[in-house]
């Protein structure tokens, strides 16, 4: 269960993958020229936040982007190596396409890669690990992070993040809301 507290989430700036809309899963793409610039772009949006702590996956193109959107905090920076992106093994460097509906049904198996399951059941790891620091907390990590937290926080599977999109949650309030989602900078 994912524990029930306001935190922010970034998705890390534009790759030469992304742009060319290729699965990066665990190969470690940098962030490319557009990508720095969303990064920087952000900036602002995160000054007013009052973040007293940034967690972030090791992921170049993730801690890249927590380095330049968070340079005018003065917070500590945590490296939590399960906010990483799932791992596609052989499907790295592929097109997405619609074997990634099945793979994520669990109907498809794929060499090297983790399993929708236990990418879920690692990513609820590092994202309580997360928000058992100082807060409010600001995670920087990846598209398929943001999926688990939909999947823990029952938002719908419409709600999509784009390459350095910044987003509020917000806990529910009573046993009968929902989680609330805001984007801050769009």
């Amino acid at each position: 269960m994912l524990a029930k507290q306001t935190f922010y989430f970034l998705r890390h700036g534009q790759t030469d993958w992304n742009a060319k809309g290729l699965m990066q899963g665990s190969t470690d793409v940098p962030l490319n020229d557009a990508g720095r610039d969303q990064a920087d772009g952000v900036r602002p949006h995160i000054g007013g936040l009052g973040i007293a702590s940034m967690c972030v996956s090791p992921m170049s193109r993730a801690h890249e982007t927590a380095r330049i959107a968070g340079a005018d905090l003065d917070c500590p920076v945590t490296l939590i190596d399960e906010l990483r992106e799932f791992a596609m093994g052989e499907r790295d460097g592929t097109p997405f396409g619609p074997w990634f509906f099945e793979w994520r049904a669990g109907d498809l198996h794929i060499e090297g890669a983790e399993t929708r399951k236990g990418f879920l059941e690692r990513a609820i790891v590092g994202l309580n690990e997360a928000l058992r620091q100082p807060g409010p907390v600001l995670m920087v990590s990846h598209g398929g992070l943001f999926g688990a937290i939909k999947h823990y926080t029952g938002l719908d599977d419409s709600v999509q993040v784009k390459n350095c999109d910044l987003v509020c949650l917000e806990p529910p309030q009573s046993d009968d809301a929902e989680w609330r989602c805001e984007f801050l900078n769009q």
